[in-house]
């Protein structure tokens, strides 16, 4: 974890044709283990000094505080850091910005109140799957951006359970009732609005998947859709003047976008 966080450090410290001083080649991560996300945000806060704000699609909260469970005499790193805890760790090292937090698709069935009250305390919005059915994507995604607006940094986190295994089989935690593809896209269309840092898709499971592919499908479109919407949101906002050192947004992006694979 340590090494892919000095790798990660150092692809975001790479020049950018964009002079100002937050901007920063911004990565799309493929994995793999959930827990890759952790090394991703410490590469963020050295490179940004500052934390970001935190947008997770995902069946499951992964704020597991690992205390809450007895684990005296299992106790260890791989205990205290893994795929079910990463963003509770990631907030007590003050990577996330309190109150600009927000789950989308939550639907996993084995979460403890305990778990919730830990993910309250956090500051964490959490978006069920239900609300698709009773209010509307478009209400989702309203919710999305008033929690966590427009000029706050944010990073995209997208678990792939987040999909009904109808439409993503490949992963290795599935939970029935999950959005489908074209639900979660729809969803996505607030990066446009939002100012990504950086995006992961992760928990794809090659082994697991359908002979046609339907994870790895899926997954590939969610990381063009979500480098589409940063290049949307780049575009809108030299045409609005909020970026003047911006020349060219195409341009730019094409060498601030890059990327990496990562797996465990």
């Amino acid at each position: 974890m340590e090494q892919m966080g000095e790798a990660l450090t150092e692809l975001m410290s790479h020049p950018t044709s964009d002079k100002s001083p937050w901007s920063h080649p911004r990565l799309v991560l493929l994995g793999g283990d959930h827990s890759i996300v952790l090394p991703m945000l410490r590469a963020l806060n050295r490179v940004r000094k500052e934390p970001v704000a935190l947008l997770h699609f995902d069946a499951h909260i992964d704020t597991m505080d690992p205390d809450s469970y007895p684990r005296k005499a299992w106790k260890s790193q791989a205990s205290e850091i893994h795929h079910g805890t990463v963003f509770w760790q990631a907030a007590q090292e003050g990577l996330l910005i309190p109150g600009h937090l927000v789950h989308a698709g939550v639907h996993g069935r084995v979460s403890s109140l305990q778990d919730f009250h830990s993910d309250d305390s956090l500051g964490f919005l959490r978006i069920s799957v239900e609300e698709m059915d009773d209010e509307g994507p478009n209400a989702i995604i309203k919710k999305i951006h008033d929690k966590i607006g427009e000029d706050v940094p944010v990073y995209v986190s997208i678990d792939i359970d987040v999909l009904d295994p109808a439409f993503a089989p490949g992963t290795g935690a599935p939970e029935t009732g999950g959005w489908s593809s074209r639900e979660l896209m729809r969803v996505m269309t607030v990066l446009s609005k939002l100012y990504v840092v950086g995006v992961d898709i992760v928990e794809v499971t090659p082994a697991y998947d359908s002979a046609g592919g339907d994870t790895a499908f899926a997954a590939a479109n969610l990381a063009y859709e979500s480098i589409s919407m940063m290049v949307q949101n780049e575009i809108q906002k030299s045409k609005s003047g909020t970026q003047a050192s911006l020349k060219d947004p195409m341009e730019d992006l094409q060498w601030n976008l890059h990327a990496t694979y990562a797996q465990n």
